[in-house]
């Protein structure tokens, strides 16, 4: 990661949060758009490398 001259203590580190925050959101709008064509949440799961019960809990 570059730095610049101009950066303050926890920069980096939340920039990083905001980041993992935004995936996050496009995570469960993927699930959603999943679910409304018609994606069981086996097939989520599978998708997600997770088991069916951990995918729909999420």
């Amino acid at each position: 990661m570059p730095t610049a001259s101009k950066t303050s203590p926890g920069d980096f580190l939340s920039g990083a949060l905001e980041l993992r925050r935004k995936l996050d959101r496009l995570i469960d709008a993927a699930v959603i758009a999943e679910r409304e064509c018609g994606s069981t949440w086996e097939q989520i799961a599978q998708a997600a490398q997770m088991t069916r019960q951990s995918a729909h809990e999420k």
